[in-house]
């Protein structure tokens, strides 16, 4: 068994722990400590951009070791797709978000994301660049928050997600008028 005793959170939720099952409190410690890592990078994402990706890379392997663990939730599913999606593992992050749509069909901000991330990941295979998908990333502005709903788009892809929210929103009202 993994003990807190003389580790910091970090050296804790990643030490090697195969094998073995955390316990809860240890389970919470690595989900606060992913949650931290992720707003870090949040935070610092503008102004310094490598080390932010370093941060949500840190971020999922926080939240996967979670999920190793045997910890299932859409919650926790769409925290590590996102994290995924911002340190540019763009199929890692797809595979997540099919994972909280499984579990949670109606999670608007996962559907939202799919599609980005999909978008994003043809765009890569055509130009083949790794470079040029990050820097989508950023021009996109694409932000989402772990264990939030919220989403930023600015941009030329503002005028996009209005529509989508628009057509889905009318579909929606039309369904339930009839």
């Amino acid at each position: 068994m993994l003990a807190l005793t003389g580790q910091s959170h970090s050296q804790a939720s990643t030490a090697g722990v195969a094998g073995s099952q955390l316990s809860k409190s240890q389970l919470q410690t690595v989900f606060e400590d992913a949650n931290l890592a992720y707003q870090q990078a949040e935070a610092i994402v503008s102004t310094d951009q490598a080390e932010a990706l370093e941060r949500f890379a840190d971020a999922s392997q926080k939240y996967q070791l979670l999920v190793d663990q045997g910890v299932q939730s859409s919650r926790l599913y769409l925290n590590l797709a996102n994290a995924y999606l911002r340190s540019g593992e763009w199929g890692r992050a797809i595979c997540n978000y099919y994972r909280v749509l499984k579990l949670d069909p109606r999670n608007s901000q996962a559907t939202l994301n799919l599609r980005f991330a999909q978008d994003r990941l043809e765009r890569r295979s055509d130009s083949d660049s790794s470079a040029n998908a990050n820097a989508d990333v950023e021009r996109s502005k694409l932000y989402v928050q772990p264990l939030g709903w919220s989403i930023l788009l600015a941009g030329s892809t503002c005028r996009f997600w209005l529509q989508v929210l628009f057509a889905i929103a009318s579909t929606t009202f039309w369904y339930f008028m009839v």
